[in-house]
Parts: structure tokens; C-alpha cells; sequence
């Protein structure tokens, strides 16, 4: 539609006639200030000027009507130019089939951010994906893919007149797999074979190959998850390689990572941070257990369901990092 789009030369002729008349309110200006004042003086100078007349305040030049309108003009067409510039977040799906359930990736893409990939496993953690989302809008780069299937923690499907439940955070490697379906239901050598081709479809996609990756969850308050579980007498203190405890922020609200230089990078912001033991962790089948064995960067950024704000400031630290250790 045309008038979605100002014609190159509409935008030239009202600059041109912008220009013309910011000339002639300029040269006005100099006129008056050349009447008062013998000398030019650079911009940020401090003016030194005779001692006025007591109870004269000589009034200051007032823009002229030919400065103003077009400066009006030319900001509308600005803004305007920028909202028709301004490209929406993309999105698309991958879909694959594990038994009778369809298991989506959902991609939303803000802009190239090479080497670099967040990712969400969990449907019902909300709150990581409104804090990624802001933050695609934000920083117009990024990729963001999401696991969608049944809206639950868990998923579930059916196979040869059996139904099996897993973690999409267990799934990584065969003793993780295994597991993860064992502790949710039966375990059969067919279902295993499904689920973990499923895994490997993910991350030959999403997460081999990546410089870093990071994942988004979140946890409930007083209960679960915390930094605290990581520190000295805490149930993971032994996963965990080192530990840094913020009073900044909320015992919920932290980073866990692979990665040394990671970790030492958050620590002295300030941040709560767990750096993995990536020779003694258990083998749960988690992401985190996946990228250590195969050397990739992760970082989990881990927040309290409904800390939208605080899951931001973490992104927006991230993204930091990113600019600094991974361009």
C-alpha cells in the first residue's frame, strides 16, 4: 500500500525544504548573536561575557516557525520509517513423531546471533519463555526453540498398547533415558530406541555444533531447587565444582554452568552461580550432562516461576556475555 511507503522523493523534497529553512533561521540567528558578540565560541566553551546591566535580562532567541515545523515533520517521518522497518519476531515449528504423540520445537528468531542458542524443554516453566521473548523483542537477535507437546512438565506416549513418560530433560543420553522412563512408568527396549532418536534429532539440530547454549527454567519458591542446593551440605553439593552465593539476589534466581570462564564472569558480577563438576556429575541425562560431556558451553538460567523482571536482568546480563566472549 502506498502510503505504508513515503516515496524516496517525498522524504528528499521535505529534507531539502527542512534544510533550506534551518539555513535561513541559522544565518537569522547569527545575524542576532553577531550584533551581541564580537567572537565565536566553540561548543562546551565557557562563555565569558561583560557584566550585563543591573535588571536588564536580554531575552534569548526563540526558534522561528521555519525551524520547527520541518523538525516535526522530520521526526514523524523518522519514527514512521522505523515502524515500517521494524521486522517481527519469526517463527516456525519442527515437528517429530514419538509414538502417538506429535512433540513440536517452536522457533522464534529475533536475528543472527551465530554459535548461539536458547533453548526451553520444560511447557510449563511460562516464565522463561515471556523472559526470552522480551528479550528477542529487545535485542532484535537471537533463536529461541521450545518444547510443545501436552502443556505438563513431563510427556507421555503410547507405544505397542503401552504408555511411557518422560523428562525432556533426561532424555540426553542412553543412562539418562533409561532412567527417566523407568522412574515414570515402563521401560522397554523399543520405547528407550524411540525416545532417545527423538533426543538426538534435538540436538543434532539445536545444540551440537554451538559455541554456547542456553537453556531457561524455572522453580518454585521455598521448596526444590535453589542455590543453596549446590552450596556446602546442600543435596547436589557434590555435582557441583564451585559455588559463588549472592546477597543480591533471591536464593532461586541463579546460573549454572559448564563452563569455568562462565562461571568466574558472573561470580564477579554479583551473581548467584554454580559451576558443574564435569567429571563426577551424575549421569542424569539432562542437557547440562550432554553439552559437558561433549565440551559445549551451557549455562542454565534458572529463575523463580512469576520473577519475570528478574529472569530479564539475567537474559540482559547474557546477552552481555555474549557480546563479549562469543562474537
Amino acid at each position: 500500500m502506498f502510503f505504508l511507503k513515503p516515496s524516496f522523493l517525498f522524504i528528499y523534497q521535505l529534507w531539502s525544504r527542512f534544510s533550506l529553512q534551518a539555513l535561513r533561521c541559522a544565518a537569522g540567528l547569527s545575524a542576532t548573536i553577531g550584533a551581541r558578540s564580537s567572537s565565536a565560541v566553540p561548543c562546551g566553551s565557557k562563555i565569558q561575557t561583560a557584566t550585563p546591566l543591573i535588571g536588564y535580562n536580554p531575552p534569548l532567541p526563540r526558534p522561528c516557525q521555519f525551524c520547527t515545523r520541518p523538525l516535526f515533520a522530520l521526526a514523524g517521518i523518522l519514527l514512521f520509517s522505523a515502524g515500517v522497518s521494524a521486522q517481527p519476531l519469526q517463527t516456525a515449528t519442527d515437528t517429530v513423531t514419538l509414538g502417538d504423540a506429535k512433540i513440536r520445537f517452536a522457533r522464534t528468531n529475533a536475528g543472527p546471533q551465530p554459535g548461539v542458542q536458547f533453548l526451553h524443554v520444560h511447557e510449563n516453566e511460562a516464565t522463561a519463555v515471556a523472559a526470552a521473548k522480551t528479550m528477542l523483542g529487545k535485542t532484535k537477535k537471537g533463536s529461541f526453540v521450545t518444547w510443545q507437546c501436552q502443556q505438563d512438565r513431563y510427556v507421555q506416549f503410547k507405544l505397542s498398547e503401552q504408555t511411557f513418560k518422560f523428562d525432556p530433560n533426561r532424555i540426553y543420553t542412553d543412562a539418562g533415558a533409561a532412567a527417566t522412563l523407568d522412574s515414570n512408568g515402563p521401560l522397554t527396549p523399543q520405547a528407550l530406541e524411540a525416545l532417545r532418536a527423538v533426543a538426538q534429532d534435538f540436538t543434532t539440530q539445536y545444540v551440537d555444533g554451538m559455541k554456547l547454549v542456553v537453556a531457561l527454567h524455572n522453580n518454585t519458591d521455598g521448596g526444590g531447587l535453589s542455590i543453596k542446593s549446590y552450596a556446602k551440605g546442600g543435596v547436589y553439593a557434590a555435582e557441583a565444582q564451585a559455588v559463588h552465593c549472592s546477597q543480591k539476589w533471591d536464593d532461586d534466581d541463579f546460573f549454572y554452568t559448564t563452563n569455568p570462564g562462565i562461571f568466574q564472569y558472573f561470580a564477579d558480577q554479583g551473581f548467584n552461580i554454580v559451576l558443574q563438576n564435569n567429571s563426577t556429575v551424575t549421569d542424569d541425562g539432562s542437557l547440562s550432562v550432554y553439552a559437558g560431556k561433549k565440551g559445549i558451553h551451557y549455562l542454565n538460567v534458572e529463575a523463580q516461576h512469576g520473577h519475570h523482571k528478574q529472569q530479564g536482568k539475567m537474559l540482559d546480563a547474557v546477552q552481555k556475555l555474549i557480546l563479549a566472549q562469543y562474537q
